[in-house]
């Protein structure tokens, strides 16, 4: 909604008036910063406590639904690389430590940690006795498909975005293991169903693509997409690695929620790079 700040708590209630469901989307995510409590942990958690804030003022809503992130639940480099993910994990790791510095590199654990702060800034919110509404999370990973915003230039894109067009550009290689992906198209229909469904009241949703190919299989779909593309599609010194699971079943629960193919959806992203201007030809 236009005229909102995530960190001008009063601009979300004019945004909000009239309104009997919410969806809070919106927080910083990048990766390029040197002081990620004041860049994206602040105005992560001003925007959800001021989002719902502003609801709980309007009397009216009856139930917000947040954009969490697998960030809040993906725990790198402790679990198994062949884990199963649900959506009872919490990311245990990227959190500042005693001395009140975040684990390395700190632009990404900064962007974990701010998906974190907003999501539980959200459950506090609910569980409190006077809070008229319900909440409900959707924690989706990297975010791809078509791109309807119209960027300028490669900068603009999303973050998501960016990094497919780095692979199809050649410039990132395949790294050991794997991540999870999902279309832009599921992730809204994945909101709707949870302020739709009365039992999704007070829940969180994992939502990710079924299939969760390795990095080396992801550039292999990719130069299968885009052939003229200079993908580099080697398996990295290190090896391919494994897969870990991503376990949708609560999402999955509320009517038979089905997710687009991830070959399809790599596809669209990649024509839509193509129709910005920022991929010659595939």
């Amino acid at each position: 909604v236009a005229g909102v700040d995530c960190t001008k708590p009063a601009t979300f209630e004019a945004a909000v008036a009239g309104c009997a469901g919410v969806f809070h989307t919106a927080s910083p995510f990048h990766f390029q910063t040197e002081d990620p409590m004041t860049d994206l942990v602040k105005p992560a958690q001003m925007g959800t406590e001021g989002c719902l804030i502003a609801c709980k003022k309007a009397a009216g809503v009856k139930r917000v639904v947040v954009t969490a992130s697998f960030a809040c639940i993906m725990n790198a480099g402790v679990y198994p690389n062949d884990y199963t993910y649900s959506s009872k994990d919490w990311n245990k790791v990227s959190r500042p430590a005693v001395d009140g510095k975040l684990p390395e590199p700190v632009g990404t654990s900064g962007y974990c940690y701010s998906k974190i702060v907003g999501e539980k800034a959200a459950w506090d919110f609910a569980r409190a006795e006077d809070c008229p509404f319900d909440v409900a999370c959707i924690n989706p990973p990297f975010v791809i498909g078509k791109n309807y915003n119209k960027c300028k230039t490669p900068d603009d894109l999303n973050t998501s975005s960016g990094l497919v067009l780095g692979i199809l550009s050649g410039k990132i290689p395949p790294v050991p293991n794997s991540t999870a992906w999902v279309d832009v198209v599921d992730v809204a229909r994945a909101h709707i169903a949870a302020y739709e469904h009365p039992e999704a009241g007070g829940r969180r949703f994992l939502c990710a693509a079924d299939e969760v190919p390795t990095w080396t299989e992801v550039s292999g779909w990719l130069k299968e997409i885009g052939p003229s593309c200079p993908v580099v599609v080697d398996a990295p010194a290190a090896g391919e690695g494994v897969r870990m699971t991503m376990d949708c079943s609560a999402l999955k629960s509320l009517s038979g929620f089905t997710f687009t193919p991830l070959k399809e959806t790599l596809r669209a992203q990649a024509e839509s790079l193509v129709d910005l201007g920022f991929v010659g030809k595939l």
